[in-house]
């Protein structure tokens, strides 16, 4: 065996290098004789080419090259021209690599086929045959072996080709599929490609085809198998469906992306699975019924067969319809059997979370009988089917389980409506069973209920069992349920025998029931005034016991006349009762409501009706199904508070009997009333009444505005035709009153008493502030006339006895007698006008609105007649003699218009008026209404102006906006008013005042401005000024409301001649000339009424020029008033007329001022002139008048004239003017600088020389 394998290892290597050198040699040849003159071939090569693929075949070109160890040839200009065909194949170039094994295989056999730029006619003949390029590949005739030479070549490349589908089978113009690519790859069977075009934009944007195939020839399909791989993108089915096979299928438009693969077992497709992403879907089933449209579709789809059972299946398949349902991911797949005839006797159904309104929408378009389409329409089904499966068995068997949720239908002629029903069934054709476990189901079953019901919760088992030649049995096996009206549990059967009526037995139990829902759960057949009597009438109460029974043969309900029973027994606890329209209720009731077949009872066995207890009542109505004239009577009597008796008159129809004079009524104390009705339910304006009502020394008060009645005593009887009292009587405020009362045609009623009106009394109709200043009693006579809708009263009174402690005109002793008058007409509205007289001083009209803003007031001040106002709220007029504003300020009247009375207008005329302890003299004072503010006008001597108060655009709070042409402030007759404390709280946010000739005290003080603004301490002037011809003051700082902190005025005064100033502001011309500069800040701690001297504090920078100081009054040496509150640029005057006799002229006058709790600081001053030059420092004492200070004087050598003065500031300036006019008497002998020490008071200083060396002498600095 040895010797025999190294034989033959011997003989393969000669033979191998045999074959190598003969192959070597061939590809010599080849390479060197045939491929550098392979056109010399070309003939026989196209016969070759033609042989093997069974067609000429010419070649306009050829080349040969190497790739590297095969041949590569590249073909210009190839043509094949198939048998029978008119138009030839035409390929630019096609480039070919030969494989050696064509040696081996004794045929072409290429390495790769690349075939560039082709343009290829596909066509399908009318009889169904495809030729592609001529080329059958279907036909049962003749086959050309081209397509399998094809699948034998190792790789095929067509690279940007152009397909032309031409469909004559269709007659549907060609197709044309630009940019094509293919690329197949076989090995032995299997075969690999894939394939890319672009067909036209209107069918799609990309088709990408794809297979891996396992074959041996196209003429053998049933010997295939492998996969086929489809994507279409932007496919748009308007467009597919002209060229597709399915050109006439349901698919009308639809627009999206598409995948799908298909399994191939034998040839045939065994499987196909597609994804797809569709939008503005439209299909149609059948040409007489609406196409089913979606926005949206998306989903698997899936369709296999195994043997002879098909299957078809989605998953995840969700759509939405262009009316917006929306199907949940759902999962349906569907198998059959069917037989050789093709009908389906066997089927199974398996589905997965089914919306049923998505459903409902679309099955319009679902080929199904008439009926059904009206059916499904009709019910509309909704819900959610969890999961189904059905499976059919033949004939009549099945086999059914189902679980769904939120489940329901609308209502038609025979069944009921519902929704919300969550549950499971499982059944078969024999028997079932159903559990229902529902939350919030909505049940509406007009045959049965005038009312939808809902139930919170409903939890039951039901169990049937039978056939149709047997009958059925239904069990309700258990049955809760439960919701705001009822807690409870029902259980019975109901039987269905063949041919005859069902039978029914039910009973239940309610744990809990609610009272004012009686009416939803009564049958249909109750009648309708019944019905609504039920609903109108039970409007409350509860039950802790119902029970239910329905009993016998369906065709006998209501069971009125035998046959059955229907009986509800309702314990009611705390029931309401309206038993008639416009009748009080009847509350509290504990009693039986029984229904009973067609009869109603209520037996309480006791109530309320306002508050009074009812005793035995009963109410009934015989007959609640058919009688046309369904009557309830009420029958019963109570005793109680008569306030609950005058309630029961006020809310029934006895009070238009009694002319609706117990309206405004109240009452205290006890009585009786017995009472019968008997009511016609279809006319309640036809009820008959009969009651009788005994007060028993009660408390009875006409209205709230008129005094109450006490011991009222006597008895009032009323029917539906009238009312009359009996012998009444009562106390009015301790003593007896007599009262007659009467009724008359047209409901008339006639009242009157007589009796005393005390302060006490009054006070009930008075603003609390006024109530105290009122005291005293009087004697007033009242008539009262009722009539429907309308009450007439008068007093009268001349308040002899009645003492009033108010300021004038009001204020009157209680010996003197004022008349006084009262009337009021009511007229329906309940507003009447009421108008009344106060002596002389005062009359007025009210008329009241339906609220404080709508009521007219009218207020004449006076002895003329006052009219009622056009407009709503208070309109004051009149003249006054005099008015003490500040009397009226100082009443303490808290409370007084709250009520909200709106002021519309005042114009009010003062002789006098005193106001913050300023006395003016004729002056007109009119306020009214300026959009959201008050507009304020004052004329008279010394005023004309006016003045906005309220709120203002852009600012927060109130503001105070103030414009006088002229405004002279008199001096205030004392202090008390000017030193009360400001709050700023009550102060406007803003003030902002502007006066063009404003004077104090009549002195003209020029122009004024003044803007103030409201903090949470104090106020800020934000800018104030004084312009007058020969001065002008400007300020700003803060103004404190606590005593804590400091108020602050920032000054600037300029004056360009402080002379006439000076006498502008009253005083004689002590100074001639003068430019006045003064700038700095004064403060002091506490509130602008806390100012004082021993508290002033701040800084002044003082310059005065080009003045003289004139002969002055002795008397005015002092300091007065400096940098007052009341007069902040006062100026300071001195005078040492003993020591000057001619006056002192100066150039100047300049120095700082430093205050500091009183006590002014001289750093240093400076006086200029031309007789001296002086130099001081030192301190003044504003609280005390007095100084110290020190002086440096350097005379002038050059003149002699005598120096006087007095100097700004204060009384220093004045003592260095004396000590430098001492000193110049002599001027000849003093030619150097002294220094003087000034101390004391202001009116005797004490000046003491200090004695110095001559050398010291310094020039002061001017």
């Amino acid at each position: 065996m040895i010797i025999f394998l190294r034989r033959f290892a011997h003989y393969a290597v000669y033979l191998l290098a045999g074959g190598v050198i003969l192959l070597s040699c061939f590809a010599l040849a080849l390479r060197v004789l045939i491929m550098p003159d392979i056109g010399r071939y070309k003939a026989d090569i196209e016969a070759g080419a033609g042989r093997a693929v069974g067609m000429p075949v010419k070649i306009g070109e050829i080349r040969a090259d190497w790739s590297h160890l095969n041949p590569r040839f590249s073909l210009r200009g190839l043509t094949l021209v198939p048998a029978g065909q008119p138009a030839p194949l035409r390929l630019d170039r096609v480039d070919a690599t030969l494989s050696w094994l064509s040696l081996a295989l004794m045929e072409p056999h290429l390495v790769s086929l690349d075939i560039d730029r082709p343009t290829l006619e596909i066509r399908r003949d009318q009889t169904g045959v495809i030729l592609v390029a001529g080329i059958p590949v279907n036909s049962s005739g003749a086959s050309s072996p081209f397509p399998d030479w094809l699948l034998r070549q190792r790789s095929v490349m067509v690279n940007d080709g152009k397909v032309v589908w031409i469909d004559e089978m269709l007659a549907a113009p060609p197709l044309n599929l630009n940019h094509v690519n293919l690329g197949l790859a076989s090995r032995f069977s299997r075969h690999r490609f894939g394939l890319t075009a672009q067909p036209p934009a209107s069918a799609a944007q990309r088709i990408d085809l794809r297979g891996d195939l396992n074959g041996h020839s196209v003429h053998d399909l049933a010997g295939w198998h492998g996969q086929l791989y489809l994507r279409a993108d932007a496919a748009a089915a308007a467009g597919l469906n002209t060229w597709s096979p399915w050109a006439q299928s349901s698919v009308k438009r639809s627009l999206g992306n598409v995948r799908f693969w298909a399994d191939i077992d034998q040839g045939r497709i065994q499987s196909v699975t597609g994804d797809v992403g569709l939008a503005d879907v439209a299909v149609s089933l059948a040409a007489d019924l609406p196409d089913m449209t979606f926005a949206r579709v998306s989903g698997r789809l899936g369709w296999s067969r195994k043997g002879d059972r098909q299957t078809y299946s989605v998953q995840g398949l969700r759509f939405i319809t262009p009316s917006g349902q929306t199907a949940e991911p759902a999962n349906v797949k569907v198998s059959f059997t069917p037989t050789p005839a093709g009908k389906v006797e066997s089927a199974q159904i398996a589905a997965d979370s089914l919306r049923l309104e998505a459903l409902t929408a679309i099955s319009g378009a679902v080929p199904l009988p008439r009926q059904a389409h009206d059916w499904l329409a009709a019910i509309n089904p909704h819900g959610f089917i969890e999961h189904i499966d059905l499976n059919w068995l033949g004939k009549e068997r099945f086999r059914l389980q189902t679980r769904f949720r939120d489940a329901g239908m609308n209502p038609t002629r025979n069944l009921p409506g519902l929704s919300g029903l969550n549950g499971e069934i499982e059944a078969d054709e024999s028997k079932g069973q159903a559990k229902l476990d529902s939350q919030g189901l909505h049940l509406i079953y007009d045959k049965v209920f005038r009312q939808p019901l809902d139930l919170s919760r409903l939890t039951s088992e039901i169990k049937w069992s039978g056939s149709a030649s047997a009958g059925y049995r239904f069990d309700l096996v258990h049955c809760e349920l439960s919701n705001l009206d009822l807690d409870g549990q029902v259980q019975g059967n109901l039987t269905v025998p063949p041919g005859r009526a069902p039978v029914i037995d039910i009973q239940g139990r309610l744990n809990r029931g609610n009272g004012t829902a009686v009416w939803r759960y009564l049958p249909r057949q109750v009648g309708d005034d019944a019905y609504l009597w039920v609903k109108r009438g039970i409007l409350g109460g509860t039950s802790p016991e119902t029970t239910l029974t329905l009993r016998g043969s369906l065709d006998r309900y209501p069971f009125d006349k035998g046959g059955g029973l229907l009986q509800i027994a309702i314990r009611m606890q705390d029931g309401v009762l309206d038993y008639a329209t416009n009748w009080p209720r009847i509350t509290g009731i504990n009693g039986w409501l029984t229904f009973r077949n067609n009869t109603m009872t209520l037996d309480a066995e006791h109530g309320q009706i306002l508050g009074a207890r009812l005793e035995t009542v009963k109410v009934v109505i015989p007959d609640l199904y058919y009688s046309p004239d369904t009557m309830l009577t009420v029958t019963g009597q109570a005793s109680g508070p008569t306030a609950a008796f005058l309630d029961f008159i006020r809310q029934s129809p006895v009070n238009e009997y009694m002319g609706r004079f117990t309206d405004e009524m109240k009452a205290t104390g006890p009585g009786r009333l017995h009472l019968q009705l008997v009511m016609p339910l279809s006319e309640i304006d036809r009820t008959r009444v009969a009651g009788r009502f005994v007060p028993q020394d009660d408390s009875i008060a006409l209205n709230d505005q008129l005094p109450g009645l006490t011991n009222v005593t006597g008895a009032l009887n009323f029917t539906d035709a009238g009312v009359k009292g009996e012998g009444l009587g009562a106390r009015l405020f301790g003593q007896p009153i007599a009262i007659s009362l009467a009724s008359a045609k047209g409901g008339r009623v006639h009242a009157s008493a007589t009796g005393s009106l005390t302060a006490a009394t009054l006070a009930r109709w008075l603003p609390d502030a006024l109530d105290r200043r009122i005291s005293g009693s009087t004697r007033a006579q009242a008539d009262i006339v009722l009539r429907p809708h309308s009450v007439d009263l008068k007093l009268n009174s001349n308040l002899a006895g009645l003492a009033i402690d108010l300021p004038a005109p009001l204020g009157k002793p209680a010996n003197q007698e004022t008349p006084f008058t009262l009337s009021a007409q009511e007229r329906g509205d309940g507003r009447p006008p009421v108008a009344f007289r106060y002596g002389t001083a005062l009359a007025g009209v009210l008329m009241p609105g339906d609220s404080p803003a709508r009521t007219r007031l009218g207020i004449m001040f006076g002895s003329q007649p006052v009219a009622m106002p056009k407009a709503e709220g208070i309109t004051v007029q009149g003249t006054l003699r005099r008015l003490d504003f500040d009397a009226w300020r100082r009443l303490d009247l808290g409370g007084a218009g709250r009520d909200g009375l709106p002021l519309r207008s005042v114009n009010l005329t003062f002789n006098e008026l005193l106001a913050f302890d300023r006395l003016f003299h004729d002056i007109n004072v009119q306020v009214g209404p300026e959009q959201r503010a008050w507009k304020i006008q004052l004329n008279g001597q010394g005023v004309q102006g006016e003045v906005l108060y309220g709120p203002q655009p852009g600012t927060p709070g109130d503001s105070l906006i103030g414009r006088f042409k002229k405004l002279d402030l008199p001096r205030a007759a004392s202090t008390a008013v000017s030193r009360q404390a400001i709050d700023p709280n009550d102060l406007p946010k803003e003030i902002d005042l502007a006066v063009q000739a404003f004077a104090y005290d009549r002195r003209d003080l020029g122009e004024m401005t003044l803007k103030l603004t409201a903090a949470r301490d104090g106020l800020v002037i934000d800018a104030g000024s004084l312009k007058a011809p020969e001065a002008r003051l400007e300020a700003s700082g803060w103004l404190s409301a606590s005593a804590l902190r400091n108020t602050r005025l920032n000054l600037k005064l300029d004056s360009g001649n402080l002379g006439q100033l000076l006498r502008r502001l009253g005083y004689s011309e002590d100074i001639k000339g003068g430019e006045l500069a003064v700038q700095g800040n004064l403060d002091w701690r506490g509130r602008a009424e806390d100012f004082s001297k021993d508290r002033l504090g701040g800084a002044l920078k003082v310059e005065l020029k080009n003045g003289r100081f004139t002969q002055l009054d002795p008397g005015a040496a002092k300091l007065l008033g400096i940098l007052s509150l009341q007069a902040l640029p006062r100026h300071i005057v001195l005078d040492f007329r003993d020591v000057f006799s001619t006056g002192f002229a100066f150039d100047s006058i300049r120095g700082d001022v430093m205050l500091d709790r009183g006590i002014g600081y001289l750093p240093d001053l400076y006086i200029q002139g031309p007789s001296a030059k002086i130099h001081m420092k030192g301190k003044i004492d504003l609280s005390h008048e007095s100084q110290q200070l020190r002086l440096h004087i350097q005379p002038s050598l050059t003149g002699g004239v005598a120096v006087a003065g007095a100097l700004l500031g204060g009384p220093v300036v004045g003592v260095g003017a004396l000590i430098a006019n001492k000193l110049l008497k002599d001027p000849f002998e003093q030619a150097a600088s002294f220094e003087y020490l000034v101390t004391g008071g202001w009116a005797n200083p004490v000046v003491a020389k200090l004695a110095r060396p001559v050398a010291e002498n310094a020039p002061v600095r001017p």
